[in-house]
């Protein structure tokens, strides 16, 4: 991991016209503040984890454990989130942004880092605004099959594409919806042409301003990564249940009445 000083000015990556602040950066050889965390500073971390931004291909990992070579990882409310590979980022009652390595949560729960008081209290309040799945819609996700989750996830996307009525969007879940059949192992070779074409379609346009929202896309990447994991069947339950479970939030956050949706998927509980 790169370190940065808490509270110098953001760089990582050779950025320089940036007015984000550090916090978090920690390297091996590097002391830094601790102190034992609070419950309600880690679910937030770890809320605001699930939605990470200026993710990356490769991965870091704490320089003060062991992880071989897996991504870091971290569960909570039975939960588990992928950590390493992008930032959070927050806004201060100063007014100020700051930006944190995922790993931040890692390094708050396991080792008691003690972040700047003044980004603690923006991730609190960051984590209450952002959109969660409730237990109960939850508990649904994990009682179905991978293929169910797949296809709930295509249903809140066209209800999401309803909305937006977002070209890009639109062809994305054509293209998702043509590959669908991947979602079982044993088809997964058969579906080749329609996979390449998903590839191709969930590229994002060059122009920003023709850019679908961030909800849609995020959404949409999460939704290709639960067909893709069709791949790896004895993984595919506990990773298909997050990835599900981030579709519903990334949407949530999104125009769009999902309320039929969340009521089916309610209704399977009771």
């Amino acid at each position: 991991m790169t370190y940065f000083a808490d509270l110098t000015r953001y760089a990582y990556g050779g950025t320089t016209d940036s007015d984000d602040l550090n916090v978090g950066w920690l390297a091996a050889g590097r002391p830094f503040p601790t102190s034992p965390p609070t419950r309600v500073l880690v679910a937030a971390l770890l809320q605001c984890c699930r939605q990470p931004v200026r993710l990356y291909r490769g991965f870091h990992q704490c320089e003060f454990c062991d992880h071989g070579l897996e991504m870091p990882t971290i569960s909570f409310e039975r939960r588990r989130i992928h950590l390493g590979n992008g930032e959070i980022r927050v806004v201060g009652h100063d007014h100020c942004w700051y930006a944190a390595p995922t790993l931040v949560a890692h390094y708050v729960a396991t080792h008691h880092y003690a972040p700047p008081a003044v980004f603690g209290e923006a991730v609190v309040e960051a984590a209450r605004r952002l959109p969660t799945i409730d237990a109960t819609s939850f508990s649904a996700l994990a009682d179905m099959s991978p293929a169910q989750r797949f296809g709930f996830c295509l249903d809140m996307l066209g209800t999401a594409n309803a909305a937006a009525a977002h070209p890009w969007g639109q062809r994305t879940l054509a293209f998702l919806v043509a590959a669908a059949p991947a979602i079982s192992p044993e088809r997964w070779n058969d579906m080749r042409p329609q996979l390449d074409a998903l590839l191709d379609a969930t590229v994002l346009p060059a122009d920003p301003t023709t850019r679908p929202p961030t909800g849609l896309h995020d959404a949409t990447r999460s939704a290709m990564q639960m067909l893709f994991l069709a791949r790896f069947p004895a993984s595919v339950e506990e990773e298909t249940l997050e990835l599900a479970a981030t579709v519903v939030e990334a949407l949530l956050g999104s125009p769009g009445d999902f309320s039929e949706n969340l009521s089916r998927l309610t209704r399977r509980c009771n």
